[in-house]
Parts: structure tokens; C-alpha cells; sequence
């Protein structure tokens, strides 16, 4: 940008350097994608061009504030789409566009130091920035998401429009006089400062809102799909704040076993919904989730809603939510295997007694013919000591 209007030079150095805070900001806040540092680079690389602008007036080092001036535009729009296509996961041509970086370069020091003509550095600068404008844009739109689908469509209209820009002022340059001055080239001149105030602005506050639109997405999108999962388990799960005893948030299967409806239990103390048939069960699952932070396998009696009791194996963890302790707690259910257990049980007992009461001969035998058992009373009239079946 060749002009002396050192007002609107240091707005603009000021502007990016604000930008590139921005965008480290960001990058601070969340480092899961790897596109804000490389644009927060780029942020510093077009501040320091913008610098480097306003010393090209300098006796001594004017030619070399050139150079570097058309140097750091360039490589700021290469750090901008570097992080725009690791962003979106793609890998750029890394050989391809330093390449391209360095002959933009090398085209600006020959056009200052070998044949100093102000016109083809304009060229040379503009083209540049014009190819990484609608390059950027394009590679928005190629490779936006759903999650981003409003912000990178605003972004690459933004980018398009910069590159659009900058194409024309090549023309302008071709085909208009600089020597001949006039209105023409004064506004050129100065629509170029105010296109890229306003225009970096503008893609700073995209990329901005775009990392956030992606997150935000990705954070519904996982939400949604840890409450299917949760919904899913089979196990009966329910989460409870730590020092309230408030129900946060329950699975169906929860549900399905107590007979409860969602909104009989969500916000509610446990105690009052009374799933706890004995209270001091759940002061031993605090106590020991307090202590350890978890608790594991202890079988335990609860309560239906019609009062039928249920006995499962509870196990606990203390997690956070918002910054308050709180216990997510799951139960496997065991009500039909105890039963069964006591079913087996109480049928041992009655066959005991049915054989230590028969007055026939019972008598048990192992896989290679040996007796194991031989009922009592047979056993007495024959004068030998009954066999004890092993357990």
C-alpha cells in the first residue's frame, strides 16, 4: 500500500494488533482446534506490515520497510489460510504457497532495488493479496460444516469480497495513470485503507464467531448424544446433588423400575420421593462417596412407587456439574435373583425334610456309583449311620 497517510497506517497497525490480542484470547480459551493460533499469527505478521508501511519513508531503512511491508502482508494471508484449512482438518500445500510467498517476496525486492517502480510493486502486492482473499473465501465454502454453516458462509463473503477488491485495484493500477493523479487515484487509495480497516474487522469477528458457532454445535450435538446414551443404558441411573439430595436428572430405566414419572422425581429431594427404604443406606453412599469418591457393589433396598421393594447393587462417583458436587449413582437391579436364591433355598429346606421324614429307602448316588446319601429311617433299620450328601 503505497501512500504516505501515516494516520490511517497506524490505525490499521493498531486495529490488527487489537485483533491479534482477540485471537489470542481465543486461542487461549479453547485450544481444541488448531486454526486460532495460526490466525492470531497472522494477525501479528499484517500488524507488523502496517508498521513497516510507515517507516518507508525512512532515509536508511525506507527500501528495506518496503520489502518487509509486501513480506508480511503476504505471509499474514498465508498464516490466515494455513488456519483456516487446519480448521477444517484439510492439510494446505505448505510447498506450494511458501513458494508462492517467496516470489511475491523476491518480486518486491527487485522492484525496489533493482528497477524501482512503485506501479509494479502495487501490482505485485495487490495480486497477492487479492489470490489469498478469494482463495480463503473459496476454501471457506468448499469446506464448511453444518455446525458453521452461518459464520463461514459470512466469513467467505467477507474474504471474497476483500479479494474481489484488491483484483480491481491491480486493474486500477493498470489502467489508470498514477503519475496523472486526480480523484480516481485518490480514492483508490484511500477505499484501500478503509477496506482493510473495516474488512479485518470483520473477518476477525467471523473467525471469532465461527470457532464459537463450531463448539457451541459440537457441545449440543454431544449433549444430545450423551443423553441417548444415557437414556439407552439399561441399568438405572439417576444424578443427585451432593448436599441438597435434589434429583437432577433420572434415565428411563430409572423410571421403568420405581414406576415413577419424570416429573415426580426431576428437582426433587430423593427423601421426599422416598426411593430409599432405609435412610441411613443413602448417608452411607455420602459418606463413602465424601471420603473416596466413589462407592462400589453395595446391595441395597429401595422403594418403588406402589411400595414394592426392589434390591439392587448400587455403585456411586462424585462428579461436577457447574462447580457443585454432585453423585451419579447406578443400580443393578437383583430383585429377581435374590427371589430365586430364596426360591432355591426354601426348596432345599422342604426336600430335606420331605427325605428326613420319608419312610422309604432315598438314597443318592454320585457319577462313579458311589452312595452319597442314604435317608435316615432305612438307614436306622439297618443299623448303619446315614450318608450326608456334600454340600
Amino acid at each position: 500500500m503505497d501512500t504516505e497517510n501515516s494516520g490511517y497506517v497506524l490505525l490499521l497497525s493498531l486495529i490488527f494488533i487489537l485483533q491479534a490480542v482477540a485471537l489470542f484470547l481465543q486461542y487461549l480459551v479453547n485450544r481444541t482446534y488448531p486454526g486460532p493460533g495460526w490466525w492470531m499469527l497472522g494477525a501479528v505478521a499484517l500488524a507488523t506490515g502496517f508498521i513497516a508501511n510507515s517507516a518507508r519513508t525512512h532515509p536508511v531503512f525506507g527500501d528495506a520497510a518496503v520489502v518487509a511491508n509486501n513480506a508480511l502482508f503476504t505471509g499474514g494471508f498465508v498464516l490466515l489460510y494455513i488456519g483456516i484449512m487446519r480448521f477444517f482438518g484439510r492439510r494446505e500445500r505448505i510447498a506450494l504457497v511458501i513458494a508462492y510467498w517467496l516470489v511475491v517476496t523476491l518480486l518486491a525486492a527487485y522492484f525496489t532495488y533493482v528497477q524501482d517502480d512503485q506501479a509494479l510493486r502495487r501490482v505485485n502486492h495487490s495480486l497477492s493479496l487479492a489470490v489469498f482473499g478469494l482463495l480463503i473465501g473459496w476454501r471457506i465454502l468448499q469446506c464448511k460444516t453444518r455446525s458453521t454453516q452461518i459464520s463461514a458462509s459470512f466469513l467467505a463473503g467477507v474474504f471474497l469480497i476483500f479479494g474481489l477488491f484488491f483484483f480491481l485495484r491491480v486493474l486500477s493500477v493498470i489502467f489508470v495513470d498514477p503519475e496523472a493523479g486526480g480523484a480516481t487515484v485518490s480514492f483508490i487509495a484511500t477505499g484501500t485503507y478503509v477496506v482493510s480497516l473495516y474488512f479485518s474487522m470483520l473477518w476477525t469477528l467471523g473467525l471469532i464467531v465461527m470457532v464459537n458457532q463450531r463448539l457451541s454445535e459440537e457441545s449440543r450435538e454431544a449433549r444430545d448424544n450423551l443423553a441417548l446414551i444415557f437414556d439407552t443404558i439399561p441399568d438405572p441411573i439417576q444424578i443427585t446433588g451432593l448436599h441438597d439430595d435434589r434429583i437432577i436428572t433420572v434415565n428411563d430405566a430409572f423410571l421403568k423400575l420405581t414406576g415413577y414419572g419424570g416429573a415426580e422425581v426431576i428437582g426433587k429431594p430423593s427423601h421426599e420421593v422416598k426411593i430409599w427404604t432405609n435412610p441411613q443406606d443413602r448417608q452411607h453412599v455420602i459418606d463413602a462417596v465424601m471420603q473416596t469418591g466413589s462407592c462400589d457393589n453395595l446391595e441395597i433396598v429401595f422403594q418403588r412407587r406402589d411400595g414394592a421393594h426392589i434390591t439392587g447393587i448400587f455403585s456411586a462417583r462424585l462428579i461436577s456439574i457447574n462447580g457443585a458436587p454432585h453423585i451419579v449413582g447406578a443400580v443393578r437391579d437383583i430383585s429377581e435373583r435374590k427371589r430365586a436364591e430364596a426360591f432355591l433355598r426354601d426348596s432345599e429346606e422342604r426336600f430335606r425334610l420331605v427325605v428326613q421324614n420319608s419312610p422309604g429307602i432315598i438314597t443318592i448316588w454320585n457319577r462313579v456309583g458311589a452312595v452319597q446319601y442314604i435317608s435316615p429311617a432305612p438307614a436306622q433299620s439297618l443299623g448303619t449311620a446315614p450318608a450326608v450328601a456334600p454340600d
